[in-house]
């Protein structure tokens, strides 16, 4: 029976990629609507066909697929298009830190650190502490590190950690805390003036205000401003949104427990990699 179930996995990625190939192929030949060309039509089949793949097939080679295509558009070249993406620093970190995430769901520590999450005492029978727990380890990974890097790796243990307590794709508590995740680590990544788009902001108030900026005052300001939009995120998702949490009100989770076994030598090793990174 697992074989069969194996098999049936394995047929429907292959459907998954011949519909991903479809979209971005054969959307160009649909007539142009509205104020839509028909350069715009090819455009919007490329993009339909990545989000697609994104959603199914996962990110990497969807991403790959998607930047070969726009060589074709219009008066692209493949070699052009290849040389300005790559030459990208933007393209690189992601594509780095894609490749890093799938590293870490493969060897199974994704899968480790979402059993530790949930068999944590403080945070048993209490579903928003988990996610608060989640939002706060991408906002320092986003605050020091690098944004796109938290939003990844922590979306990536998300998942695993949905897995083990039962959600099922279309619940809404995983939706509003992947969204909170988003959130917070967008927020976050601005809180030192010399990281993400805080470069650019002190730099342009010193260059045209001429304003002297107290680097302390600053990083100040923005931790509070963070903590307090997340809080009234929180909020917000708990009260207006109300979510069914029952996968989480068990307060015993004595199964993970009795499966959290010591991180093996590849665990170990991921870890120091990403830490390195």
């Amino acid at each position: 029976m697992a074989e069969i179930l194996q098999k049936k996995r394995s047929y429907v990625k292959y459907v998954h990629v011949v519909i991903m190939f479809a979209l971005i192929l054969f959307v160009r030949y649909i007539p142009p609507v509205g104020a839509i060309t028909p350069l715009g039509m090819q455009a919007l089949g490329i993009f339909a066909g990545i989000v697609y793949g994104w959603s199914t097939l996962g990110m990497i080679f969807p991403s790959l697929i998607g930047i070969l295509a726009f060589g074709f558009l219009g008066e692209n070249t493949v070699v052009a298009t290849l040389s300005t993406a790559f030459g990208d620093k933007l393209t690189v970190i992601m594509l780095t830190f894609l490749l890093v995430a799938s590293l870490v769901d493969q060897v199974g520590l994704s899968e480790y650190i979402a059993k530790w999450c949930i068999s944590r005492k403080f945070v048993e029978g209490r579903p928003w502490a988990i996610a608060i727990m989640f939002c706060v380890a991408g906002a320092i990974i986003s605050a020091t590190v690098n944004v796109y890097a938290s939003m990844i790796l922590m979306w990536n243990v998300f998942y695993s950690f949905c897995d083990q307590v039962g959600f099922k794709k279309g619940d809404k508590y995983p939706m509003l805390v992947l969204m909170a995740i988003l959130f917070c680590c967008t927020v976050a990544a601005g809180i030192f003036p010399y990281m993400g788009l805080s470069i650019l902001v002190v730099a342009q108030l010193q260059k045209y205000a001429g304003m002297d900026i107290n680097y302390f005052l600053f990083t100040v300001v923005q931790l509070f401003m963070v903590l307090f939009s997340s809080i009234i995120y929180f909020l917000i998702l708990k009260y207006v949104f109300r979510p069914d949490v029952t996968p989480l009100l068990n307060k015993e989770n004595t199964q993970v427990k009795q499966e959290l076994a010591s991180l093996t030598g590849h665990h170990k090793l991921v870890g120091g990699l990403i830490i390195l990174l």
